[in-house]
């Protein structure tokens, strides 16, 4: 029997708004979302960098194969202006979810039930060359001798993701690569897991890294990460 991952490369108490004196307090209106679209809208929103690691079923669609997320019920994440409110109010309707900080301030959210062994997979040595943005970095990643042997070995298939924000991804990178003015980045990483990899690429890409699994495939895309960090 073979196992496998889906993965794609995005708080506290409900606030409440002060009315006229004598008229009561309305919390912000509840808002059904799929985890992994409201965790992706809050990082961005608050212009946090990190990783959020989800898991479900898997589901087909025609554009590409997914990963169908708990939907729940939660304010609007555009209403909160600290990722610490909208993940604690996450983590408040489910316990299958807890997220975590940094000492960099590098933030992640994860789902329990996600086992990510790909995440703990360990490389020797990644060169990133000329490197343009996220998407790129976390492409190149992927492309890792280790990865593919991984994915082979365990008879894991590492899906493309066919959505309008990483369709856009991939053509900003071209037109970037292509580019004799843009800025490109190089970065040499040796003996770190696949998971320290990423997160060295948002550090220089401020954005966001979402791992999705499901049993026998693997996703991993990225959200923002096209302004390069002055942070070294």
């Amino acid at each position: 029997m073979t196992s496998g991952i889906l993965v794609f490369l995005a708080v506290a108490a409900i606030q409440v708004q002060a009315q006229k004196a004598k008229s009561p307090t309305t919390a912000p209106p509840l808002r059904t979302n799929s985890v992994d679209n409201f965790a992706v809208e809050s990082f961005l929103n608050t212009g946090t960098s990190g990783s959020i690691i989800v898991t479900g079923p898997c589901k087909k669609g025609p554009y590409g194969d997914g990963v169908l997320t708990d939907l729940v019920s939660i304010p609007d994440p555009a209403g909160f202006k600290r990722i610490d409110e909208t993940l604690d109010n996450l983590s408040g309707v489910s316990d299958h979810y807890a997220w975590t900080r940094q000492n960099d301030g590098l933030v992640q959210l994860k789902d329990n039930r996600a086992t990510a062994p790909l995440l703990r997979l360990e490389l020797q040595r990644v060169e990133l060359t000329k490197v343009v943005n996220l998407e790129d970095a976390i492409d190149r990643l992927l492309a890792a001798t280790e990865v593919k042997a991984f994915l082979d070995r365990n008879h894991i298939a590492l899906e493309p993701v066919f959505d309008g924000g990483s369709m856009w991804n991939e053509k900003m990178t071209r037109q970037l690569s292509k580019s004799r003015t843009a800025p490109k980045y190089s970065l040499t990483l040796t003996k770190v897991t696949v998971e320290e990899a990423l997160n060295s690429a948002v550090r220089t890409f401020p954005g966001v890294w979402v791992y999705y699994e499901c049993p026998g495939q693997i996703n991993l895309i990225s959200r923002g990460g096209f302004s390069p960090s002055s942070k070294k």
